[in-house]
């Protein structure tokens, strides 16, 4: 693929990023809709988007930014990064389930229950990368 669509399609990626927050953002200083929710939503999405759009508008003159964007498109990373999200999807499936069983015998709520559990997908993710990376 060609180093330009890449950077190209990376960029669309983060105006639409920049949109949803942007969205968020005007839905909660202008409406009662699910206000944490949008601010979240606003503070996951916006720095996202603009930092994304900054890092792929500086990747257009730089060279070397220009052959790492290559190498994390090549087949093999693709390959084992979509292993990798395959196998975190299934063990985190299970600590939900095992979760929802246990949480309120243990004394979970659902909301330390989630940020538990969003602290343990990055892990496990990022492990199977490495355990994938260094098996293919």
């Amino acid at each position: 693929m060609k180093v330009e669509y890449l950077i190209k399609k990376q960029k669309i990626f983060s105006l639409v990023f920049i949109v949803i927050g942007v969205t968020a953002l005007i839905l909660y200083l202008l409406t009662d809709i699910q206000d944490g929710i949008m601010l979240g939503i606003t503070s996951g999405f916006l720095p996202t988007g603009i930092g994304l759009l900054i890092a792929y508008k500086k990747a257009e003159n730089n060279k070397e930014m220009q052959k790492k964007i290559v190498i994390e498109n090549e087949e093999r990373n693709i390959f084992i990064n979509t292993k990798a999200g395959n196998s975190s999807f299934w063990i985190s499936f299970w600590i939900v389930f095992v979760g929802t069983i246990f949480g309120p015998i243990i004394g979970l709520n659902l909301s330390q229950f989630g940020s538990i559990l969003l602290i343990l997908m990055g892990i496990i993710y990022f492990s199977n990368v490495a355990i994938n990376h260094n098996k293919y």
